[in-house]
Parts: C-alpha cells; sequence; structure tokens
C-alpha cells in the first residue's frame, strides 16, 4: 500500500507542476497579451490540484507576511498536499475495488 501511496503522490507531484508550467507560461508579456485557454484552463486545474495546500499558504502570508524560509514552507506544502492525495486516490481505489 506504501508504494501505491507514494507512486500516486508522485504522479499528483508531477501532474501538479505541469499545470503549473501551463499557468505560468507566457506571464511577464506586454499589458495586452491576452491568456490562451490552456493557460487559463492551467491555471484553474492548479488550484485544483493544490487543495488544501494553496488556502493553508495564503492564510500563513495573510496571517504572518513572508516568512524566513518561504520557499522551503511552500514545497513542504505541495509536497504534503500530493502525500494526501496520493493516500486518498489508493484508500478509495482499495475501497472501491473491496465493494466489486
Amino acid at each position: 500500500m506504501i508504494k501505491k501511496i507514494i507512486l500516486y503522490a508522485f504522479l499528483h507531484f508531477i501532474a501538479t507542476l505541469s499545470t503549473l508550467m501551463f499557468a505560468l507560461h507566457g506571464m511577464g508579456w506586454n499589458d495586452n497579451y491576452q491568456a490562451p485557454w490552456w493557460q487559463f484552463l492551467g491555471s484553474k486545474l492548479f488550484v485544483i490540484l493544490t487543495f488544501p495546500a494553496i488556502y493553508i499558504e495564503r492564510m500563513l502570508h495573510k496571517h504572518f507576511g513572508i516568512l524566513p524560509f518561504d520557499d522551503l514552507i511552500e514545497w513542504g506544502l505541495i509536497m504534503s498536499n500530493s502525500l494526501l492525495w496520493g493516500t486518498m486516490i489508493a484508500y478509495l481505489i482499495k475501497r472501491y475495488q473491496k465493494t466489486i
């Protein structure tokens, strides 16, 4: 079960980083730049895949501002979020297989 959790967590982490790359592509261009549909979709999928870590990160920034090890905290939140998603996916698959 642990191997499946790590596999699903790794796949979730790769998907999260991929959607982040889609969301950030084209940033820094001129002000008249209109984002293509895939950039919009990437930003929405990134918010979905980083739930609930993105809201924890926003709450930390709201209450404490920029923290000394902010990048480390954000990466830790993203990795722990992927582990949470991996655990839930493995649990749901195991539960679904038992009912069949």
